[in-house]
């Protein structure tokens, strides 16, 4: 963690070519400060918490006012956090859907360095340290698989899916989430790496089946990589 970067962190590769996220030094190190409570985990693979990054200035820039945002997969709450800080951050008006098997009130340990201090609820962790970025925010506990009978979703400017990383789950979440889209909507697939071949696959075939423009985006640190797509390429405008 002390050797993260602060000028590494902005950067990433849109396909093979390096740019850099715009974003502010205030909003990165509030997205670093939030990542150390929530991204710090005990696992083998470096921190990288690029899509804190990629969400919050895709969000940011959004060209409206007001921003309809859906996830799938809250975890802690990490990237509901960002997506509503963005929002915060913009001037715009908003609202993060969030969606997660576990629900908000639950305590648990989070496998993060806040387990050092005994287990708490994701409501709590985000009420007691991010209490006002929490009113752009609604949770839904459910399997995504449950969503599309459960969930009259509004139009939606941005999905991002980080929930089940499987051929199935993802087949079936983003056939639902067109069902909420317009053609400004921008899609954000999460973990399109090697470790998850057959979901990568699946996510590619989704998109040339749709027609839809998409590129790859590579983390600067390298382990992070995601699948943004739009009908219109409006994301290209973006970041």
């Amino acid at each position: 963690w002390l050797d993260i970067d602060e000028q590494q962190a902005i950067e990433y590769f849109y396909d093979s070519n390096l740019r850099c996220y715009n974003i502010s030094n205030d909003d990165l190190r509030f997205i670093i400060m939030l990542a150390k409570k929530t991204q710090l985990v005990n696992k083998r693979s470096a921190v990288d918490f690029a899509h804190g990054i990629l969400l919050f200035s895709l969000i940011k820039n959004y060209p409206t006012s007001h921003v309809k945002v859906a996830e799938i997969g809250t975890a802690k709450g990490f990237s509901a956090l960002c997506m509503s800080a963005a929002i915060t951050s913009g001037g715009k008006t908003g609202l993060v859907l969030t969606t997660d098997i576990i629900p908000n009130w639950v305590e648990r340990y989070w496998n993060d360095v806040g387990d050092l201090e005994g287990k708490i609820s994701r409501h709590n962790f985000i009420v007691e340290e991010f209490k006002a970025l929490r009113a752009n925010i609604m949770f839904l506990s459910m399997a995504s698989f449950n969503i599309s009978n459960t969930v009259d979703f509004p139009e939606i400017d941005v999905w991002f899916f980080d929930g089940v990383h499987s051929p199935k789950a993802i087949r079936t979440e983003y056939t639902f989430a067109k069902k909420s889209a317009s053609s400004n909507t921008v899609y954000i697939f999460d973990d399109c790496t090697d470790d998850y071949k057959d979901y990568r696959t699946e996510v590619e075939s989704l998109l040339i089946e749709d027609g839809m423009i998409y590129n790859l985006i590579s983390s600067k640190w390298g382990r992070k990589k995601f699948y943004i797509a739009s009908k219109n390429g409006v994301h290209n405008e973006i970041l």
